[in-house]
């Protein structure tokens, strides 16, 4: 190496030097509409934090800023101008240094797109916020932000008057992360007005201010863009400052943490954190999904909180509906290390994983709860349900699990607890049958999104992510429509369904003429932020054509004024196509009649596809709010679910109030594990809810008396006719007695119920005409089970050569095919192990047998 090489390198170590310490110094220039001709700009802290430099450079309407402008030190030259399209200025300015002074004045479109320019931006990667907030909270601004080497992007903000006290995301600015400007040195964003907020007769969009911030000196997009979720989803990364995330987080549960204002509201968020470790307390309100975006649920951890607390007094979670968390990890730092998951129906806690303890509910003296729904997820320490009534575990991992109340079912849990139906009333199915996991977003190394379509798999115990990353197939975002509430429609959904296209509903209300036609096998419709779908003329929401393999996820069904024959239907009509290799899967589907809207409809569910898995639904008609009064006749709904095809699997069902049976099952080989159903609240009177002459009431649970093969394991069925007097109910489940036909682990519960004169009140049976009558005060009765003799099918005679015996499908017993060669032998000789208890069929050949051969089937 000769001299002039060595002269060279403290020259370059030199340059790096001063080029990563100006990065980070965390360069910012600040722009802000100023308060009229002479005024002075704003000098204070905007959203992103940047203590001791407070200052800003005029946007200049109609025109390009000068070259004067300095960066947020207020010392800095930089050559970073603003050209700026002016409709209009609105607004005095508030006190200096205080969010009003950055709020008004501000800059208004007159309704027309308009469009601005930074200019002269040094190559590198910046982030970039925008404010558009109004003086009355009333409306939003969408946002769409390129570059050269960039494809356009949009996110909008949904002003609130409460946020214009405070910066917060979303309601008065959003960030657009990891923004790269190439050589051409220009960042252009578009703004107009958010169609879903415009005030009547207003469709403005509104400019307040924008900070540029600088990250790297990389040039390279990667990925070019986020993609286009839309103004309710709030994408986080680990760069972002905490107090900044957490102030969004807090605005959000503001916003939906209310039983009164926020249950039935029309606001529905998801939240989405990339990869990386946050400090923050994440707290859950109504229609709030809080997703991490790793390959595994250890890629995004919550160094902090992730709970749900109950809305009712005394922390109450009766009532805490439409919440979810997925795929991430939680280290709790309270005191107890645990974190605290209150909730009831319409809830889902999946691919989680908790590294403490884990809490079901509230702590106070009646802090009740009704969930819930529990599924790939591990719990480093202990799971304590303490006042939930019932719960539902599958393919879970704890340390232990303490406690119960009336019905707990596991099923494929790899630590269950220990106890038998009903002290403690637990019910334990060791192996899941057959299940896929729901299909859920990741992003790689580049922050390029996907969705994982985990694979289907049989007798399945523990996590799917245990032993590493969960086994399945990734489709890349670009294979996804993406849906706008306001902007889409039936029409153009089903466009890009037809088209071949994966569906996601972004979050908010879709009002549908027509019913979205899912006619495609293998097609992915995937919710984020509990997206609605609304049927407005006596159609069907969504119907699902009997092909293989189309998954259905995260979505709130509601009932329109006019009745619909069902909400959801699953396959057109019943068919003899067989979707056992490739099976239509439902994941986390709310339906209601009532509640936000008075709606009506004849059932919410009805599934006439064969093969088909649903894991947690509750079908609702609403007891309360919109439609609940006048009572019976505000909000009609005959079933929550009616299923007509062959071999459906259902786990976790919930199903309450409709106005005849709650659940009508007419297809053969369905499995059932778990079910809780309230009967209605407000039959008008006896003879008006009565399946039959003499038969009073319809019961919850209904197996069709053709049917000749069923198992359901840990039903639960209550009684609340607080809205009615001298109402009873004969049978809380009903089903033929056809060998096959087995219910395992049954109870009910008789809450609560009006008498009058020599009246009375009361679930009579808990199935077909037996069991303890329970009522008209509160009383509880259990059934081991309903376990008809099973039947056994041979091959050959009982005693004959080549002998084969095929033995029942259901979970609930095993068998052992013994022997003797003479009727004379002392004892009977095992052929082969136990058989059965895994709920397939299985058939059992003695290649030994002879003439002389005699077999006996003992059940274990």
């Amino acid at each position: 190496m000769n001299q002039k090489t060595h002269r060279k390198i403290p020259i370059l170590a030199v340059l790096i030097g001063m080029m990563c310490s100006r990065a980070a110094e965390a360069q910012v220039i600040n722009f802000d509409v100023p308060g009229g001709a002479g005024a002075a700009n704003y000098s204070g802290q905007g959203a992103y934090p940047d203590p001791g430099n407070n200052y800003w450079n005029p946007i200049v309407g109609g025109g390009t800023t000068g070259a004067t402008n300095r960066l947020s030190n207020g010392v800095t030259h930089s050559p970073i101008t603003l050209t700026s399209q002016l409709g209009g200025t609105y607004g005095v300015q508030g006190a200096q240094g205080t969010p009003a002074a950055l709020q008004q004045p501000y800059e208004y479109n007159n309704g027309v797109l308009r469009t601005d320019t930074l200019n002269n931006v040094p190559a590198g990667t910046y982030n970039l916020y925008l404010y558009g907030i109004n003086n009355t909270g009333t409306r939003g601004t969408i946002f769409t932000v390129s570059t050269p080497v960039m494809a356009p992007i949009s996110q909008g903000t949904v002003n609130t008057p409460a946020s214009l006290t405070n910066f917060a995301q979303g309601a008065d600015y959003v960030i657009f992360s990891n923004v790269v400007a190439g050589a051409a040195g220009t960042i252009t964003f578009t703004w107009v007005g958010n169609p879903n907020v415009i005030l009547a007769g207003n469709n403005e969009g509104d400019l307040n201010a924008l900070q540029l911030v600088f990250v790297s000196t990389n040039t390279i997009a990667g990925n070019p863009a986020l993609p286009n979720f839309g103004p309710n989803v709030f994408v986080f990364n680990p760069s972002m400052s905490a107090a900044t995330i957490q102030s969004t987080l807090d605005h959000l549960f503001s916003l939906q943490g209310d039983v009164n204002a926020s249950q039935f509201d029309a606001n529905r968020y998801a939240i989405l954190f990339q990869p990386g470790t946050y400090n923050v307390a994440v707290n859950l309100g109504y229609y709030m999904q809080v997703l991490g975006l790793g390959s595994s649920p250890d890629d995004v951890i919550i160094n902090g909180l992730l709970d749900s607390h109950g809305f009712l007094p005394n922390h109450n979670a009766t009532c805490n509906f439409w919440m979810s968390a997925e795929n991430l990890a939680v280290f709790p730092t309270n005191s107890g290390t645990f974190s605290q998951w209150a909730v009831s129906q319409g809830t889902s806690f999946r691919r989680m994983h908790v590294e403490g303890s884990l809490f079901l509910s509230d702590f106070d003296n009646g802090a009740y709860s009704s969930g819930g729904f529990l599924a790939d997820s591990k719990v480093d320490s202990s799971v304590h349900p303490t006042s939930q009534q019932q719960w539902f575990s599958r393919n879970d991992a704890w340390t232990s699990w303490s406690g119960a109340n009336w019905n707990m079912v596991f099923v494929g849990v790899s630590n269950p607890p220990v106890g038998t139906w009903p002290s403690p009333p637990y019910t334990v199915i060791t192996n899941t049958p057959l299940v896929r996991e729901k299909p859920y977003l990741y992003v790689d190394s580049h922050t390029n999104f996907f969705v994982m379509v985990p694979n289907l798999q049989t007798n399945g115990l523990g996590t799917t992510w245990a032993n590493g990353l969960t086994p399945g197939v990734s489709i890349p975002i670009s294979q996804f429509y993406l849906a706008q509430p306001g902007v889409d429609n039936a029409a153009s959904i089903n466009a890009a369904l037809n088209s071949g296209m994966n569906l996601i509903l972004t979050p908010g209300i879709y009002y549908l003429t027509n019913s979205i036609h899912v006619t495609q096998p293998d097609t992915i419709i995937m919710g984020l932020g509990y997206p609605t779908l609304l049927p407005t003329n006596r159609n069907p929401a969504m119907v699902i054509s009997d092909v293989d393999g189309v998954k259905v996820s995260g979505i709130i069904f509601d009932a329109g004024t006019t009745a619909s024959s069902s909400l959801l239907e699953v396959g057109a009509a019943t068919s003899s196509v067989d979707h056992s290799a490739d099976p239509i899967c439902l994941y986390d589907i709310c339906s209601r009649v009532g509640g936000q809207f008075a709606g009506t409809t004849t059932n919410c569910m009805t599934i006439n596809a064969n093969n088909v898995i649903g894991d947690n639904l509750w079908l609702w008609r609403a007891d309360h709010g919109a439609g609940s009064t006048p009572y019976w006749t505000g909000n009609p709904s005959q079933s929550g679910l009616v299923v007509n095809g062959s071999n459906v699997t259902l786990y976790g069902l919930f199903v309450e109030h409709h106005q005849k049976y709650q659940t009508l099952w007419n297809g053969n080989g369905g499995r059932l594990y778990f079910y809780q159903s309230e009967l209605p609240y407000d039959p008008p009177s006896q003879s008006a809810w009565s399946e039959a002459p003499g038969v009073n009431g319809y019961a919850s649970y209904k197996v069709a008396n053709t049917v000749t093969s069923h198992q359901a394991y840990g039903l639960g069925v209550y009684a609340v006719f607080i809205n009615s007097v001298n109402i009873s109910c004969f049978n809380a489940i009903e089903t033929p007695t056809n060998q096959q036909v087995n219910v395992h682990d049954m109870m009910d519960v008789f809450i609560t119920g009006n008498t009058s004169g020599s009246g009375t009140s009361q679930i009579n049976h808990i199935i077909n005409g037996t069991g303890s009558t329970v009522g008209p005060s509160f009383a509880t009765a259990y059934a081991n089970y309903l376990w008809l003799n099973p039947s056994f099918s041979a091959s050959a005679g009982k005693n004959g050569p080549g002998v084969g015996v095929s033995f029942p499908s259901e979970s609930w017993h095993s068998y052992q095919l013994q022997y003797k060669n003479a009727v004379t032998d002392s004892g009977w000789l095992n052929v082969g192990g136990p058989v059965g208890g895994n709920d397939t069929l299985q058939t059992i050949t003695d290649s030994a047998s002879s003439n002389n051969r005699f077999y006996r089937i003992k059940s274990n």
